[in-house]
């Protein structure tokens, strides 16, 4: 499995998506030729200023709805973080996650797996405390000390590698330094954001 497929949609537009809140309320996004669905939980919003879409990659930022639309009327998550969704088309040579997870998940042991994870591309920079596969769906608990991390963000954050069709979904959730979410708490609002968008039906 090519590792790019793991790099490169999480390298789109993140040295801007925590600047950008502010737009109308939506809690999901269609994207690329193949018409993914991407959906927040309830009281996450997409917002509209970090959606990168192309014909085979895209990339969207959920948030909190309030802070989003600047309405604190807006129902809001009971947990309080940010998601950073990714789509890429796999071509017919390439396998799906779901064709053979475990291997999948044996990639991030490796130097170059670890890299993909990094914001930094620096496999030095990482730890992955916690994996494992349920089903289909490939989880990570990961430490990503690059000095480029989100501002206000955890440094830990969940990651989950999906596939929608024939496109692979990235899910990333990252809580606030002043306001962490415990261990638990972090994966099973990861969870919801994957069960949404697994259960959307096609565009």
């Amino acid at each position: 499995m090519r590792l790019a497929i793991l790099i490169l949609p999480l390298m789109l537009a993140l040295p801007s998506c925590t600047e950008s809140l502010g737009g109308a309320q939506n809690s999901e996004v269609v994207v690329t030729q193949n018409q993914i669905r991407l959906a927040g939980p309830r009281g996450y919003c997409v917002d509209p200023n970090s959606v990168q879409n192309g014909e085979t990659q895209a990339f969207a930022v959920f948030g909190n709805c309030a802070a989003i639309s600047g309405s604190f009327r807006t129902v809001q998550p009971k947990d309080q973080a940010i998601a950073l969704t990714s789509v890429t088309s796999l071509g017919l040579d390439t396998p799906l996650v779901s064709d053979a997870p475990n291997a999948f998940l044996g990639l991030f042991d490796t130097d170059a797996g670890k890299a993909a994870l990094s914001r930094s591309n620096d496999a030095a920079q990482i730890t992955v405390q916690e994996s494992f596969v349920q089903g289909d769906i490939v989880y990570l608990r990961v430490d990503d000390q690059s000095p480029n991390r989100l501002p206000g963000a955890e440094p830990v954050f969940w990651r989950a590698y999906f596939d929608v069709g024939d496109s692979l979904v990235t899910i990333s959730l990252h809580s606030f330094e002043d306001a962490p979410l415990s261990r638990d708490s972090s994966l099973g609002a990861l969870q919801e954001f994957v069960t949404k968008t697994r259960s959307q039906p096609a565009a």
